[in-house]
């Protein structure tokens, strides 16, 4: 076989090769995941303060830091001008949670995304709607979400919500608890089993929505279209 076959069957082959990996999973599942320790974590939050931030470390069975859950937020001005320019990311008001591994620094960490989608769309964004009325009485995406990850699991409740003259709310409790789940083995949060409630919050919709996640071309795909990593 001549050199000038070898190279260009091997120029042939890349692309194939390249394509293969543009649609490979980054969900991978394993029981390696870090034992934590039981924690509970009560937080009273002034929903008309500028800025809103607290930070909550999570412990393993040794007493190290594994994971930190962490909230920003505060009024939309504030979001848009400061936090943004601070934390190089995009807010949106009142608040939203994060979970990082304690090995890196940013406290963006995306461990409460059950897919690729920006912080803003998860579970994990809390908006006033989500915690009133009917909407705030709403599995999974009201005042009371489960988060199953990574051998945890982990729970935001909202509490005593008291409401200002305008019916929005304006003080309330924020309970994070959680503890070591085994089966929980996934690397990012377990799609609950609601649908995303969009506006109707009068009717619950059971079912799952499907994992979403960009490839390397920059097009949004289903997980179930990708390869799974081996």
């Amino acid at each position: 076989m001549s050199s000038n076959f070898r190279i260009l069957r091997s120029l042939l082959f890349i692309p194939f090769l390249s394509l293969g990996l543009l649609s490979q999973s980054p969900v991978i599942y394993s029981s390696d995941w870090p034992s934590i320790r039981p924690f509970n974590v009560t937080v009273s939050i002034n929903m008309s303060d500028e800025k809103i931030h607290f930070s909550i470390p999570i412990l393993n069975t040794k007493g190290s830091i594994v994971y930190r859950i962490s909230c920003h937020g505060g009024s939309q001005s504030y979001c848009d001008e400061e936090l943004e320019d601070l934390l190089g990311s995009n807010f949106v008001s009142p608040m939203c949670f994060f979970m990082s591994d304690a090995s890196k620094p940013s406290t963006l960490g995306p461990l409460l995304a059950e897919d690729g989608s920006a912080h803003w769309h998860t579970r994990a964004q809390v908006h006033f709607s989500d915690l009133i009325g009917l909407c705030g009485d709403y599995p999974e995406f009201g005042r009371l979400r489960h988060f199953r990850v990574r051998g945890m699991a982990i729970t935001i409740h909202f509490q005593q919500v008291d409401l200002d003259a305008n019916g929005q709310p304006s003080q309330l409790q924020v309970n994070i608890s959680g503890d070591h789940d085994p089966t929980a083995t996934c690397s990012y949060v377990e799609v609950p089993d609601y649908l995303h409630p969009r506006g109707d919050c009068a009717h619950v919709k059971k079912g799952k929505e499907p994992r979403m996640f960009r490839n390397k071309l920059g097009n949004w795909v289903e997980e179930n279209k990708l390869q799974n990593p081996k």
